[in-house]
C-alpha cells in the first residue's frame, strides 16, 4: 500500500493506493471547523462544508460519528479503558461523555468533516469492496477518536 498525506490544519488529505491495483484508490479529505450552535444549544451542521458538486451532494451518505455511542462498537474490540462514557480527563476537565453529549455541551466545539471516496473499478467486485471499506473506515474513525479522547491525559 502507498499512503500519501498532506496536512495543513485545518485541512488534511490522504490518498491510499496500491501499485499492483491501478484501478483502486481511497481519497480522504478532512476539514476541521469550529461548530456553530443554535439558540437551543444544539450543533448546526452546514450542508456543504467540503466542496461537493451538485451530483456528489445527491450521492453522499452522512454519518455522524458519536464516539460515546457504544451501539456499533465490536464486542471483541471494546475496552472500558477507552470508553468515553467511563473515562475523563483531569487535565482538560472533560468527560465522561453521555449520550448526545455534543448537543448538551456548552462552549466551543470542533467538528471534523470527512469526505471519503473509495474507487475500485474491477468488474464483479467493485461494489462489494467499496461497501466493505466504507464500513471499515467508519469503524476506524470512531475507534481512533474514542482512544484519542480516552488518552488525553497521557
Amino acid at each position: 500500500m502507498v499512503e500519501k498525506a498532506w496536512n495543513c490544519f485545518p485541512v488534511a488529505r490522504t490518498e491510499i493506493s496500491h501499485p499492483s491495483f491501478s484501478k483502486f484508490r481511497i481519497h480522504i479529505e478532512t476539514i476541521n471547523v469550529l461548530a456553530e450552535r443554535g439558540s437551543d444549544g444544539k450543533l448546526i451542521f452546514p450542508d456543504n462544508v467540503l466542496p461537493y458538486t451538485a451530483d456528489e451532494l445527491k450521492k453522499r451518505k452522512i454519518r455522524v460519528v458519536d464516539i460515546a455511542d457504544n451501539k456499533d462498537v465490536d464486542a471483541g474490540a471494546y475496552s472500558a479503558a477507552t470508553d468515553p462514557q467511563l473515562v475523563s480527563s483531569k487535565k482538560a476537565g472533560r468527560g465522561p461523555l453521555r449520550e448526545n453529549w455534543f448537543n448538551q455541551a456548552s462552549g466551543p466545539c470542533m467538528v471534523a468533516y470527512r469526505k471519503v471516496v473509495i474507487e475500485c473499478s474491477y468488474f464483479g467486485i467493485s461494489r462489494t469492496v467499496e461497501d466493505y471499506l466504507e464500513g471499515y473506515e467508519n469503524g476506524l474513525f470512531k475507534n481512533t477518536h474514542r482512544k484519542l479522547f480516552s488518552w488525553m491525559d497521557e
